[in-house]
């Protein structure tokens, strides 16, 4: 499956800004792991033909994965084509510890805005 480019009219992918704002937890948190104290919070904004926003909490290395690996795979892609877009961040990934440290959405939102 090959993402295909945007054609005229469509929404499409021009550039990908990433953020990482790591914080502090009001408590330590714990979920049958080793406990925690802090968070971050990757949010990524996806602009061109519309403007999206998508936020995971995570380690702040994943910025550097969508920046480096991914961003290129889905500039200048229709944002309607999920699955073969999908498909292409899996690829771009795959030999970057995929699976296991890095995992590309297996379910992306299917609107342009994030939500």
């Amino acid at each position: 499956m090959t993402p295909r480019t945007a054609a005229d009219g469509e929404p499409f992918v021009d550039r990908i800004k990433t953020a990482v704002y790591p914080g502090p937890t009001d408590t330590p948190e714990g979920d049958g792991t080793p406990a925690w104290d802090s968070t971050t919070m990757i949010v990524v904004r996806v602009s061109g033909g519309a403007t999206g926003l998508g936020y995971t909490y995570c380690a702040a290395a994943s910025a550097h994965v969508i920046e480096r690996q991914l961003a290129d795979v889905v500039t200048s892609r229709c944002v309607w084509d999920v699955p073969a877009v999908s498909e292409a961040m899996n690829r771009a990934v795959r030999n970057a510890g995929r699976p296991g440290l890095i995992t590309a959405p297996s379910r992306p939102s299917t609107s342009p805005f994030g939500t």
